[in-house]
């Protein structure tokens, strides 16, 4: 392109835009400048959306596509270019070129999907343009649309019927497990008879040691609104917390019997129960151990803006934390997290207030352990459990128990429920094995989550500081 005319209506803000740029353009033939290029075809494409088959800016346009170099590595911006040209076909002055818009359209959509485009905005934008093209094929003709729809009739039919094979193999194996369950129904009747403890966590409505939350700190409070505070967006979720850490305080009064002990909680996420808890226990010492930095910042600001002076964050796993304490808690820590903690405890001789969650996630972590043959996982946790149960049986119980919080239905809840009461039953008998005076009960009201089963462990003869 060696000139260009004079476009229609010099008067038009946007129409001399586009001569400028188009001149500047025509000027530098030798700087490979990007930004130029690409703004005059942003501009003409706008320009004939709304004043279509203007020749003069059509090929303007034409000019800037020709001008515009970008390297294929920089693929979301090579697909916003590719889209702009697509657009451009459709303003040809000799009518709009289907077969060409459809075909650079479709260079857009593939590079799009090259780009890989993991932010919201930009996948809005992939899907806006893959919808585009669907609809400009199927009215050119190139999809047909029935029998896209008889295709995915039978790929619903393959589905449906995988999934009534896999559904009739639960139920061979759920024949074995319920064997497996049967044959330990008297003991873990038995352990449930000695655990077992009604209101453990006190009564939820009359219990004169609930907490008064207008006694404490708004920053501390699992609802805080303060910046940084971390609370809990959603306010029925932060009432459920609430009536958890009501739990929690009633059984930490248990343990703690009035003195100064050291509690650690593992695993304390931005702190909307310890905090609460250290609140209420002024006279205790608790450490708040977390691996993830944006908690433990999240903790600091909480701790500064409140004035507690008897918390300290600490960053890092369970078995990071080698120092002494005489209370450990570990509130809705994942599958065998829950069992670190534990052994801390335990190596501590240290009292525990476990309320586990997750179990499912043990036959992952143990199956992972045995493949790389690092060490041998310490399951079933107890010497009783051991004896009956061979550890493939026990972990593959563990995946049936996470089903317990009301998913599967039928014999398959059942099996559900009852392999969670055994595995934390296990849990309890270990406690016992090692000295201490074991509970269980559920968190109370129960609706405050559906995994509410809570372990305690009274350690034997515990000091009154360590």
């Amino acid at each position: 392109m060696t000139s260009v005319q004079p476009l229609e209506d010099d008067r038009d803000l946007l129409c001399k835009e586009i001569l400028a740029l188009t001149c500047t353009l025509q000027a530098d033939t030798i700087t490979e400048n990007f930004d130029t290029p690409k703004n005059l075809l942003i501009k003409t494409t706008k320009y004939l959306t709304v004043h279509p088959f203007s020749s003069e800016v059509y090929n303007a346009g034409l000019y800037a596509s020709s001008r515009l170099h970008l390297p294929e590595s920089a693929s979301h911006s090579l697909a916003n270019i590719q889209y702009l040209q697509a657009q451009l076909l459709r303003f040809s002055p000799e009518g709009p070129d289907a077969s060409g818009y459809i075909a650079k359209l479709e260079e857009a959509v593939k590079t799009g999907v090259l780009a890989n485009p993991h932010a919201t905005t930009k996948r809005k934008v992939q899907l806006k343009r893959e919808k585009e093209l669907r609809e400009m094929k199927i009215a050119a003709g190139m999809i047909d649309v029935e029998q896209e729809e008889r295709v995915e009739r039978v790929a619903m039919e393959v589905k449906e019927e995988r999934s009534a094979h896999h559904k009739r193999r639960k139920v061979r194996k759920l024949q074995s497990k319920i064997s497996s369950l049967t044959s330990l129904e008297a003991d873990v009747s038995n352990l449930i008879s000695a655990y077992a403890t009604p209101q453990l966590c006190g009564d939820c409505t009359n219990d004169p040691s609930r907490v008064d939350w207008s006694k404490v700190p708004s920053i501390l409070q699992p609802s805080a609104e303060e910046e940084g505070g971390g609370g809990i967006k959603d306010p029925e979720r932060a009432e459920r917390k609430k009536s958890q850490v009501e739990s929690l305080r009633v059984v930490l009064d248990s343990v703690v019997l009035g003195r100064s002990l050291n509690v650690v909680d593992f695993g304390s996420g931005s702190g909307n129960s310890s905090l609460v808890l250290a609140s209420l226990f002024p006279s205790c010492n608790f450490t708040l151990v977390d691996s993830k930095p944006s908690c433990i910042s999240i903790l600091k600001t909480r701790i500064a803006t409140s004035g507690l002076t008897n918390v300290t964050p600490f960053l890092g796993d369970v078995m990071d934390y080698k120092n002494p304490f005489d209370v450990g808690i570990a509130i809705h820590l994942c599958g065998e997290a829950t069992d670190l903690a534990m052994k801390s405890c335990i190596a501590n001789r240290a009292s525990f207030v476990l309320v586990p969650c997750c179990v499912g996630k043990i036959h992952k972590v143990v199956q992972s352990q045995i493949d790389a043959n690092v060490e041998t996982p310490d399951y079933p946790r107890s010497s009783w459990l051991k004896s009956k149960l061979p550890m493939t049986d026990y972990l593959s119980l563990t995946r049936v128990a996470d089903f317990s919080d009301g998913g599967g239905e039928g014999s398959h809840s059942e099996v559900a429920e009852k392999s969670k009461v055994l595995i934390d039953m296990d849990r309890a008998r270990r406690g016992e094995e090692e000295g201490y005076k074991m509970q269980v009960g559920k968190l109370e009201p129960r609706t405050c989550s559906v995994k509410n089963d809570i372990i305690v462990g009274q350690a034997p003869l515990a000091p009154e500081t360590k």
